[in-house]
């Protein structure tokens, strides 16, 4: 059981880095856009019209890019969380394995040391229930072959 948890807290973890790192690319490219708006805004000041058009552009395509990256970014992070819960059920499979495996062993060494003692104790077994209920219908079949012949 504490081996689940653990497969549930290590996919916690790996989902917690990439948002953490998807919020710092995120706040980065947010940042570097806010500057170059800020540039375009001053150009825009400065140069007219033309420019600021070439810069509402540049930002465009700055905007662009940061969609695409965090795209890629978070179909990373999705594909090392199917990683990580492929490898956490593999584990599970082999660890609930294991554990049948061993119980079955400890149920079998159970049966055979409590067979011992009822033996030890002289408690018939079930072969040995079994044979006297045999001799005993022979020997009932016997009686009343002998009961018919004498009568």
């Amino acid at each position: 059981m504490a081996k689940g948890s653990n497969s549930g807290d290590s996919e916690s973890r790996v989902t917690a880095l990439a948002d953490i790192k998807l919020a710092q690319d995120l706040k980065k490219y947010t940042h570097q856009i806010w500057l170059a708006g800020l540039g375009a805004f001053t150009r825009a000041e400065t140069e007219g019209g033309k420019t600021f058009e070439t810069l509402v552009k540049a930002g465009e395509e700055i905007e662009t890019r940061t969609r695409e990256e965090v795209r890629k970014q978070l179909n990373v992070a999705n594909s090392k969380m199917e990683e990580v819960r492929t490898a956490a059920g593999s584990k599970v499979e082999e660890v609930k394995s294991k554990a049948t495996d061993t119980w079955d062993k400890v149920e079998k060494v159970f049966d055979d040391r409590v067979s011992r003692a009822l033996k030890r104790l002289g408690v018939p077994s079930r072969r040995d229930i079994e044979e006297l209920n045999a001799r005993i219908e022979e020997l009932t079949r016997t009686i009343e072959k002998l009961e018919q012949s004498d009568s």
